[in-house]
């Protein structure tokens, strides 16, 4: 598989000719040189979904894509592992197609024009294998005992359906999955219609807000609905493994009011609906911010308690509303993320209990040589990623004082919202909205080689 691949020789690669490129182009990700494709900017995908065998995982589907060439285009790529495709038309002609490693290329019968939208149509089918994303281990498409489900970074939704995988290029989704009865399946956003057809339900779900990629979500299983009531109505869709259910249940009461926090905090919560969607699969030892809804592995549920629910849910400001510019900015998401947990102890359980939590994150900092700021495709999700990451945003918490720090927050999610940022951007906002030089905090901070005192930051090692 091309993502196997891409892991391995990421370091070579950056360094060969162009002519030794291999098959496709990237997006210009200098982290990651190969993920995603130039030349155009998606709308919409639209995915047409049937599960033919649930126990192996095989499908059949339809992919629309809406999207808008950016120059005139001959031809141009999009990410998607080696399933058959049985035919591909753009705009009601039939295309031709060469599909390499993980990488499809398209020929239109005309060429495409810049800023003209352009339809694509795509029809195949196949059992779709897993991905390999750098620390995470396996992810995209899983078939496990109790159905089926997609989670993983950076790299998942190719797995499944043609895509250009990569956070710059976000855009609006529609999933039409087909499932035999009685499975239930589960996306993005909001469950538009259920149509029962014969012994199979058709599940669309519309996520109306732009998406990364690798946010994609979608599960097939039996589940439980837990419902409840955010912030002026917000729907709250939590799906719970039917076995589980019972149990899992109280561990979700807390969400309401960590949304009416957060969105004090950080502006309002910035989609139509939030949920969870629990995975019973031992291989899911990870939690992952799938957007609006968030997938959570049974482990580090059981383990991380209403600190990696606070995480999860944060991301929908940072990670998802807020996407990054390129893999290297990942501390926007991760750094942001770890820091709502500290925000949610001290709202919940004081000053004390915070300071605690912050001198556990410096201990771990200080025994990593990763800097967040500039990490390789391989330490990505390092705990120095997260827990200095956290560490940053308090620093300048410190020095620009509480105002004016939720001040920072709420302007930068507000003027990048369901867009990209890089950490200059996150930067200038913050030097604008303080007024204050913050080169040397930042560049201690995120790129230091010596972690900073704790002392420095108003905090006390026992």
């Amino acid at each position: 598989m091309r993502r196997v691949w891409v892991v391995l020789a990421l370091v070579m690669l950056a360094g060969l000719p162009a002519a030794a490129q291999p098959f496709g182009e990237g997006i210009g990700d200098a982290l990651v040189p190969l993920a995603g494709n130039p030349g155009y900017d998606v709308q919409h995908y639209d995915l047409d979904l049937t599960v033919a065998s649930i126990s192996t995982g095989s499908i059949r589907a339809v992919m629309t894509i809406d999207l808008i060439p950016t120059s005139n285009l001959s031809h141009f790529f999009l990410d998607f592992e080696m399933l058959p495709i049985a035919s591909i038309s753009v705009d009601a002609q039939p295309a031709a197609f060469h599909h390499l490693d993980g990488e499809l290329e398209i020929t239109p019968a005309q060429p495409l024009q810049a800023n003209e939208t352009a339809t694509v149509v795509i029809r195949y089918a196949g059992t779709p294998e897993p991905v390999i994303n750098p620390a995470l281990g396996e992810g995209g498409w899983q078939t496990y005992r109790e159905g089926i489900y997609v989670a993983g970074e950076p790299f998942s939704a190719s797995s499944f359906m043609p895509v250009n995988d990569h956070p710059r290029d976000k855009a609006t989704y529609t999933f039409a999955l087909t499932v035999p009865e009685p499975w239930t399946a589960v996306s993005n956003g909001v469950l538009t219609s259920t149509v029962e057809q014969g012994k199979a339900v058709t599940y669309t779900w519309d996520m109306a807000q732009p998406m990364a990629s690798y946010l994609v979500t979608l599960s097939i299983g039996h589940y439980s609905i837990y419902q409840q009531t955010g912030p002026d109505g917000l729907p709250i869709v939590n799906y719970l493994p039917s076995s589980r259910a019972r149990e899992l249940r109280p561990r979700f009461q807390s969400q309401p009011n960590m949304i009416a926090y957060f969105s004090e905090l950080f502006g309002p919560y910035p989609f139509d609906t939030y949920g969870a969607l629990v995975i019973t699969d031992s291989r899911m030892h990870y939690a992952l911010e799938t957007q609006s809804r968030s997938t959570f592995g049974l482990g580090i549920l059981s383990s991380g308690g209403d600190l990696v629910i606070a995480h999860e849910l944060a991301h929908q400001w940072f990670g998802d509303s807020v996407s990054v510019n390129s893999w290297g900015d990942i501390w926007l998401n991760e750094g942001f993320a770890r820091y709502a947990e500290v925000l949610w102890l001290e709202h919940t359980r004081g000053d004390r209990v915070r300071d605690n939590y912050l001198r556990q994150l410096y201990r771990t900092s200080r025994r990593s040589a990763v800097l967040p700021g500039s990490p390789s495709v391989n330490n990505l999700f390092s705990g120095a990623v997260y827990d200095r990451g956290a560490l940053t945003l308090h620093a300048l918490r410190h020095e620009v004082g509480d105002e004016t720090f939720f001040e920072i927050l709420r302007t930068y999610a507000d003027r990048f919202r369901y867009g990209n940022a890089a950490t200059a951007d996150f930067i200038a906002v913050a030097e604008e909205v303080s007024g204050m030089t913050l080169d040397d905090l930042f560049d201690a901070w995120l790129f230091g080689e010596e972690v900073p005192t704790l002392q420095s930051i108003g905090v006390w090692l026992n």
